[in-house]
């Protein structure tokens, strides 16, 4: 049961972290696609806020899983330090069009349909069940919830949720319940 929180928690954080890097992206993507312009005639300040850019996007593609462009941010990184500006011509509109189709995947938990202050109210009252230990109450808000349109990560939680009231696992329900940031 603890694994099943664990996992959830880590769910969640890493969407809350996707949602950051997501901003942190689109400015990473202005600053290159700006450098990559006049990228035959970059001072060694424009060098270096390339330099730190992509270092930056590596860092932060790390962090929430994205090897693939990760390692591609550092062979530019590198590529940057060398002075081996052809290179970075061809791979810098890779690395720029790769961030943007990625952050495109990125969505937020609160959209139209289930906003986040419904979202917040719906928890409560799953919290609220929880407490009273009325099982058929918590499931239907659950399964109510799931319905909507949210973001896979959070139905997933709610499938946690779902699990340990089966077990009439009250008190890890509303931990996991609780932990929801939104």
């Amino acid at each position: 049961m603890e694994n099943e929180i664990q996992n959830a928690l880590f769910k969640a954080n890493l969407t809350r972290l996707k949602l950051i890097f997501k901003e942190d992206a689109k400015n990473a993507a202005v600053i290159l696609e700006n450098l990559l312009k006049k990228i035959d005639s970059l001072n060694e300040e424009e060098i270096d806020l390339y330099i730190v850019t992509v270092h930056g996007m590596k860092s932060a593609l790390a962090n929430i899983g994205e090897k693939e462009l990760s390692d591609l941010a550092l062979k530019l990184e590198l590529t940057a330090k060398d002075g081996r500006f052809d290179e970075i011509k061809s791979e810098t509109s890779a690395l720029i069009s790769a961030l943007l189709n990625f952050i495109d995947t990125i969505k937020p938990v609160n959209d139209e349909e289930c906003d986040a202050s419904y979202l917040r109210e719906k928890l409560c009252e799953i919290k609220t069940a929880c407490k009273n230990y009325d099982k058929t109450h918590a499931n239907t808000l659950l399964n109510d919830l799931k319905q909507k349109n949210i973001s896979e990560n959070i139905k997933n939680i709610l499938d946690d949720t779902a699990k340990n009231i089966s077990n009439s696992a009250f008190k890890k329900a509303i931990f996991i319940v609780e932990s929801i940031n939104i």
